[in-house]
Order: C-alpha cells, then structure tokens, then sequence
C-alpha cells in the first residue's frame, strides 16, 4: 500500500494529466508480475538440481524474481498504455526500494531470508533501502544530476546501482539456500541473486550513461 501511493503521488508529478484507471492498471499489472515472477525464481532457480538434503521442490517467494517480473509486467504495461517506459520507470523506483524496506521488517518478524549467526540481514537491507529512497530522492529533489523533463530514467539508474551494490555484499551475509553457486573465473563464485545484481548494476550505469534524445 504505501509503494502504491507513492507510485500514484510520482507518476502524477510525471504526467499530472494521466487518469487513475492507467495509474491502478500499471501498478497491479507491475504487482501481478512481481508475484509470478518471485513464484518462478523460487521454482526453477532455487530449486535448479535439487535443493540441499534431497527436499522436495517448493515454491516460495523470491524478491529477486519478483523484480525481474515486475519489471517486465511494468514494461509491458507502459508500452500498450503508449507511456514512456522510463517515465514510469523513474515512478516506480523509490516506491520499490520503499516496498522493500517495509517488506524487509515483515521478513525479519517472520523469521525468513534470515542471515548467519549474528546478523540480522533483513534489517540491514532495510535500512539500506530506506537510505536509499532518502537519498535519492533528497537528489531528485535537489536537481542534482538528476533532470525529468528531458532526462527519464535517472532515478531508475540510480535506484538500479544503490540496491544492486548493497544487495550484492548483503547476500554474503544470508544464512539461507539461495540456489546453485555460478562459478565466474577460477574458484570465484557467487549466489544467482548475485549474478541478478550484476546485471541490475550495469543496467543502471546503461541508463544513466545512455545519449538522451531531445525533443
């Protein structure tokens, strides 16, 4: 709820004009995506060859799937409603990371995502993701490199490389299966959420590096 009222109060700065059926149907259809999308990484990366102990395949939740459906449910949606992909998606970013942050507690209360002895790990990315919209946001507001009318994307960019980073050296911490190891170069090895903040990193750096057409 509260990522949907601030997803109504920034995509309304965005596009003061936009009715509310297109704002609702953007989120749910973003929301609806989030939930497949966290369900399937669960299923088919989470339990890719077996989960330790020969368990059972199961299906659970998994906030890096439920970004990647999100995302793409929320593209998806943008472009059949014929609105700036990156319009939305600077909308959508600090409501997400907010959402998060709130989710995070929920875990944290509910004893899941838990971390290794010693660290509460979903308090840590909650608190890294509530510094995040607050500082991203104090920069939106600031105008400091960030230009809406004529520059999309730059809060999504900057939202993309903020939670990628921190989730990345969170995910050292985590006490729970998080899937089969992908092997880089040699010995190195890291987690499939990782490998997602890899990708989530370099997408942000694309964006906010991207040649911007002025019209």
């Amino acid at each position: 709820m509260a990522a949907f009222f601030y997803f109504r109060y920034q995509i309304r700065k965005a596009i003061p004009q936009l009715a509310n059926f297109f704002v609702s149907a953007i989120f749910l259809a973003t929301y609806l995506g989030a939930i497949l999308g966290a369900l399937a990484w669960s299923y088919f990366v989470e339990n890719w060859g077996g989960l330790p102990g020969g368990d059972a395949p199961h299906f659970a939740m998994s906030s890096s799937g439920g970004f990647l459906g999100g995302a793409m449910a929320g593209g998806a949606a943008s472009i059949f409603f014929g609105i700036g992909v990156m319009v939305v998606a600077d909308a959508a970013a600090l409501p997400i990371l907010l959402g998060f942050s709130i989710g995070r507690v929920g875990c944290f209360l509910n004893g899941c995502d838990y971390g290794i002895v010693g660290h509460p790990v979903q308090l840590y990315e909650s608190l890294a993701c509530l510094t995040g919209v607050l500082l991203i946001a104090g920069i939106s507001k600031c105008g400091i490199f960030l230009r809406p009318s004529n520059h999309p994307g730059m809060a999504a960019g900057m939202v993309l490389i903020w939670y990628s980073w921190a989730r990345f050296i969170l995910e050292e911490f985590r006490g729970d299966w998080r899937g089969p190891a992908i092997s880089l170069v040699g010995s190195l090895k890291i987690s499939p959420p990782q490998f997602l903040a890899m990708i989530m990193f370099g997408t942000g750096c694309w964006i906010l590096g991207r040649k911007i057409r002025h019209e």
